[in-house]
């Protein structure tokens, strides 16, 4: 079995742990959920107050390679599509704060590609002026 990272409880690794959570786009709460974890316990790490758990790092680093595929997928489909930055493809974000991982997808590959326009939808009603 491969060694975890960290191998035991570690001091210090809260700020690189907030830069993969930063590099993907999602809130604290949602990054807990993703690797299994109460939010309390993920913002502690992240502030410094406890130490980072044996294999902590390895399950985020996991989350930030499925959202890397999961980006690289959704510029696949632009390109099928034959989207072009004069013409991106249309893809829907919803603002259900349920489907952050779907929106920050499709806004990193709608930047990295310049291919796919993200377009907002859901229920709520604009604020009337």
């Amino acid at each position: 079995m491969p060694d975890k990272r960290p191998p035991a409880y570690t001091e210090g690794l809260g700020e690189l742990i907030r830069a993969h959570r930063n590099y993907i786009g999602l809130s604290p709460r949602s990054m807990a959920l993703k690797i299994g974890m109460g939010e309390k316990s993920f913002v502690d790490i992240e502030n410094g107050r406890r130490a980072c758990p044996p294999g902590l790092l390895d399950s985020v680093v996991h989350v930030v390679a499925t959202f890397d595929r999961d980006v690289q997928k959704a510029v696949e489909v632009a390109e099928s599509a034959q989207a072009t930055e004069n013409e991106p493809f249309e893809m829907p974000v919803n603002n259900d704060p349920r489907l952050e991982w779907q929106r920050a997808v499709i806004g990193r590959a709608a930047v990295d590609s310049g291919l796919i326009l993200p377009i907002l939808v859901g229920d709520r009603q604009p604020p009337r002026s």
